[in-house]
C-alpha cells in the first residue's frame, strides 16, 4: 500500500487516521532520556572523521559523538 500523507504531512491510513512515526534511531540524552537532541558544534577531523557536539533540549545536557 503506498503511503498517503494529510496536508501537514503526517502519514495517515487507509481510514484517515493518523498513524504514528517509527521509533527515533539515534542518539539520546544520557541524563534524561530524551531524543530531542539540537546540534551545537560540528567539527571535521583529520581522515574524515567528524565529531558533533549536542544538546538536550529538555535538561540543557551536552553530548558528544564522533563518526
Amino acid at each position: 500500500m503506498p503511503r498517503v500523507f494529510d496536508i501537514n504531512f503526517h502519514q495517515v491510513d487507509a481510514a484517515g487516521a493518523a498513524v504514528p512515526p517509527p521509533p527515533a534511531a539515534g542518539v539520546e540524552c544520557p541524563t534524561c532520556g530524551c531524543a530531542d537532541l539540537r546540534i551545537v558544534e560540528v567539527r571535521g577531523r583529520p581522515g574524515g572523521a567528524v565529531r558533533r557536539r549536542l544538546a538536550c533540549r529538555h535538561c540543557g545536557r551536552r553530548v558528544t559523538t564522533r563518526a
